[in-house]
């Protein structure tokens, strides 16, 4: 996800250039479904605080719409301050519980800033919970089925503002100035860049302003009234709030701003700490996370000898390969293709790591080479309810349908591609799809043997992940669910917030300063990275930032913090500033995770099923001793 981000940010104007090419030709048809449905919503003529009642825009598989689950609007002033002001419309999904809603509510609570509660509706999510008490989903406002603040719709707003031929030359001037060397310097870099994104920012900053969405009151602050409103109206006296990621910091801040919230208790899943600098999150947090992995290698005794003094012998490996690159058969490893593998901690990878640098001081390739193919790391440290073989074909698919000009291709690839298993034979329904969508793929030709070799088992599983494991649904439905996921993100109200909330906390010259000192200053972030996360606040006004944003937030709620071990973007030291903040928090370091730990059926979601049956309790954390690596050691055979 980290990765996508990135080349998000840094491809804005190629972006903006497609984007136009939709607006004027017209897109597909979940596209155009999906843009019906925001604007049917967005046009509901309520007054602030109702709730109105809507066809839900997105299907539940498993669920009957109006009989396990309802949608609706919560319309609320985009300017709280203001009795003028024009009014959003906040869609929310709520499952009701199984049986008598006799328990307080979950209200989720989704990342980003940008990610839309909507596309986590689900009953599966909190297991038996669902029997007892209601599920809320709500969008939060400037995202997706909330007025949402992002690409695609300054682009519409600004062809009805501008017109189609000054829209052109504005992107057409954006699209000329995107030729920045991101091997420049911070300051080169940082110029360049704010050239490029300013003129971006200044256009759609003043295209929503024009529409009566104000960006200045997208904020934290007026989401967490947002938020306090919709669960007053639907009537519940207490509730639970489930945060992952951005959407901690609008559980905390909720609490900040409203102490009375009737709050039962919070779950905090890879939290963003008020208190935490997140430029030199940025700047270290790779290199923390390589370190932490050396770590648990030293203190694993087996591990520790076979593999002593893995910091220093990685910083001389990476000097070795500065000078001159292994070769790999036609391949050459350098220092960045073995940083690249370093900083991939997902799956069971880790375990492997210590012996791939063992044998590349030797010039031996062979642990390298299985990583880099991904034959071996890839599996949960959990274990999967999915086969190997059917996670290994749709990871590669969507890998290679990866494009540098729209990084949200691999989800639909994998779509198309497994659209497929609805032909009368689905391998060669898959197989047909395959050619069609990565016709210029060099990995074509592995994934087709990949689908031969399916057993019957794995196509039935294939089949199921189309259909999400009930009744088929029809195309359109399937089109409209992929849009939405493809557009669960709002580049602008990310950037607002973090420009407004975050970026003033921090320090450039510091977060600069702790990567230059680190022990591998190679595994730090960038100067083009951190560049980029400074010059996305140019010529985006955001208004005031109000101090208390930096400042701890304590309570006596019960709270669990789930954090993951290797997570990058919300790294350990956020769950333990924060546990150090409450009178009664609980603290879970989750092995071998990275961000967002809760899964549907996983060991961090019975550890928070269990804390938000009763808060009060001591929570078993058993189930994480089997997330711990056990390292390869030199002459065992590579496999999980």
């Amino acid at each position: 996800m980290k990765l996508l981000i990135i080349i998000f940010l840094i491809l804005i104007p190629a972006l903006l250039l497609v984007l136009l090419l939709v607006a004027c030709r017209g897109g597909d048809s979940g596209a155009a479904d999906l843009a019906r449905l925001e604007k049917e919503i967005s046009d509901i003529e309520a007054e602030p605080g109702a709730i109105t009642t809507i066809s839900c825009p997105l299907p539940i598989p498993g669920e009957a719409e109006g009989e396990t689950y309802e949608c609706g609007v919560y319309t609320v002033p985009v300017n709280y301050y203001d009795p003028e002001s024009a009014t959003i419309n906040l869609a929310f999904v709520r499952l009701f519980a199984e049986a008598e809603a006799a328990e307080a509510p979950i209200v989720f609570l989704a990342g980003g800033p940008g990610q839309s509660g909507i596309l986590a509706a689900g009953g599966q999510l909190y297991g038996d919970l669902r029997r007892d008490r209601d599920l809320i989903f709500p969008a939060q406002r400037g995202t997706l089925f909330g007025q949402r603040l992002a690409l695609e719709e300054c682009v519409a707003l600004l062809g009805d503002q501008l017109g189609r031929s000054e829209l052109q030359a504005f992107v057409d001037s954006v699209s000329a100035g995107d030729s920045r060397d991101r091997s420049l310097p911070y300051e080169e870099y940082l110029a360049q860049y704010k050239e490029t994104v300013g003129a971006i920012n200044g256009r759609c900053h003043e295209a929503f302003k024009n529409a009566g969405y104000d960006p200045t009151q997208f904020n934290t602050a007026n989401s967490t009234n947002d938020l306090v409103g919709l669960l007053e109206a639907l009537g519940y006296e207490s509730y639970n709030l489930h945060g992952t990621s951005y959407g901690t910091r609008l559980a905390l801040e909720t609490l900040r701003r409203h102490p009375e919230a009737p709050i039962r208790s919070m779950v905090l899943d890879s939290p963003s700490t008020p208190t935490v600098d997140r430029l030199s999150n940025l700047a270290v947090a790779p290199h923390e996370m390589v370190m932490q992995l050396f770590a648990n290698c030293a203190a694993d005794a087996a591990c520790n000898e076979a593999y002593p003094d893995l910091p220093a012998r990685t910083a001389a490996l990476l000097d070795k390969l500065q000078s001159g690159p292994l070769a790999a058969g036609e391949a050459t490893i350098g220092v960045d293709e073995v940083i690249a593998q370093l900083l991939d901690l997902s799956g069971k990878r880790g375990k492997y790591l210590p012996r791939m640098v063992a044998e590349l001081e030797s010039g031996k390739t062979t642990t390298y080479l299985a990583l880099l193919n991904r034959e071996v790391g890839t599996a949960s440290p959990e274990g999967s309810t999915g086969s190997r073989a059917v996670n290994d074909l749709v990871q590669q698919i969507s890998l290679a349908g990866l494009q540098d000009s729209n990084p949200l291709t691999g989800l639909q690839a994998v779509k198309d591609v497994l659209d497929g298993t609805q032909a009368d034979d689905p391998r060669e329904g898959m197989k047909e799809s395959a050619r069609r969508v990565l016709v210029d793929s060099e990995s074509l030709p592995d994934i087709l043997e990949k689908i031969d070799a399916l057993t019957d088992e794995e196509v039935r599983e294939l089949r199921e992940m189309v259909s999400g494991g009930g009744e088929q649904a029809d195309q359109a439905t399937v089109d409209l669910i992929t849009q939405a996921s493809a557009r669960n993100n709002a580049h602008f109200l990310l950037s607002g917030i973090v420009c407004l909330e975050q970026l003033p906390f921090a320090d450039e010259q510091a977060a600069q300063a702790r990567r230059d000192a680190l022990a591998i200053p190679a595994l730090g972030s960038t100067d083009a990275l951190l560049a980029t996360e400074v010059g996305n606040c140019t010529n985006y006004p955001m208004g005031e930032t109000d101090p208390a944003s930096g400042e701890p937030v304590s309570s006596s709620v019960p709270v669990l913090i789930l954090q993951g071990e290797y997570d990058t973007r919300t790294p350990p030291t956020n769950g333990r500033a924060l546990a150090e903040q409450f009178e009664n928090a609980t603290l879970v370091i989750v092995p071998q995770a990275g961000h967002e730990t809760w899964g549907t059926d996983n060991c961090a979601a019975q550890i928070g099923i269990e804390f938000l049956r009763d808060p009060e309790r001591t929570p078993d954390l058993s189930c994480l001793d089997v997330r711990r690596e056990r390292f390869s050691l030199p002459g065992d055979s590579l496999d999980e």
